[in-house]
């Protein structure tokens, strides 16, 4: 519910602007902030999302639910963001699937500025927000980190071009390779600090054949052959499992053992 404040259009409820202590209650609607539930229940652990689909969100809706967990948590969240690629996703969401590339920029740049000192005002191509006073704020100077989930180098070259982490989604150690140099690069481009967060998962399929693990990263068929089908699962008790190599979990061991490496120079 948004009122007038001195003859400036606010998107604060009025229950929100009674005292300095934030009190954990549902958004409007019933929806609850993500991660508040983990908040609660911790004291140390830093969390946050994944890979969130930013673009199917208002900009400034999900900056104030980030920043409500960020508050409840003590400063302790780090946010996890994407574009989105499935069309079906997109036509439910009611969003153009042309919005990404530069509405997804468009969109970083408007959910942070939400997080920024008010009077906030942001005018862009994509969104806009008007002179406005926006709570609660993060409990982290100027915001909780930023991470983009990346699978092509040159969504990994636009969160270093812009001054995000990275969340990395692999499927083999050149992969890892390829992404991060793009990152490092245009962060040195654009004149950042090189020190930001980068995610590694260490639950995903690697090995040393492109083919083998193509299905994963969309690559694969090198030298004309066919790429490898993803491996069988077996049903068992109702859960689907993998059936692993006998050496899976040496090679996985042995890749992050590289990225930290990597990571580390």
């Amino acid at each position: 519910m948004a009122h007038r404040l001195d003859g400036r259009a606010s998107t604060v409820p009025r229950s929100d602007r009674g005292g300095s202590k934030l009190r954990p209650r549902a958004l409007p609607g019933g929806v609850r902030p993500p991660g508040a539930w983990a908040a609660a229940h911790t004291s140390s652990l830093r969390f946050g999302t994944s890979v969130l689909n930013a673009l199917f969100y208002p900009p400034v809706v999900l900056a104030r639910r980030l920043a409500t967990v960020d508050r409840l948590s003590e400063g302790r969240l780090v946010v996890g963001l994407g574009q989105g690629w499935m069309p079906e996703e997109f036509e439910a969401a009611g969003v153009p699937i042309g919005r990404r590339g530069n509405g997804f920029e468009d969109y970083l740049a408007a959910l942070t500025s939400a997080w920024g000192p008010d009077p906030v005002s942001y005018e862009g191509r994509f969104y806009r927000i008007p002179r406005s006073y926006l709570a609660p704020k993060p409990l982290q100077a100027g915001g909780p980190p930023v991470l983009i989930g990346a699978v092509a180098p040159p969504t990994a070259a636009r969160a270093g071009r812009l001054g995000f982490g990275l969340n990395l989604v692999l499927a083999s150690w050149d992969h890892f390779k390829e992404l991060l140099d793009a990152w490092r690069k245009a962060r040195a481009a654009a004149g950042h600090d090189t020190a930001a967060p980068v995610v590694v998962p260490t639950n995903t399929i690697v090995g040393s054949d492109t083919n083998e693990i193509g299905v994963v990263a969309g690559r694969g068929n090198k030298g004309g052959r066919r790429p490898a089908a993803p491996r069988r699962l077996r049903r068992r008790r109702g859960v689907l499992r993998n059936r692993p190599r006998p050496d899976a979990n040496r090679d996985q061991l042995d890749l992050v053992d590289e990225w930290r490496s990597e990571l580390s120079a």
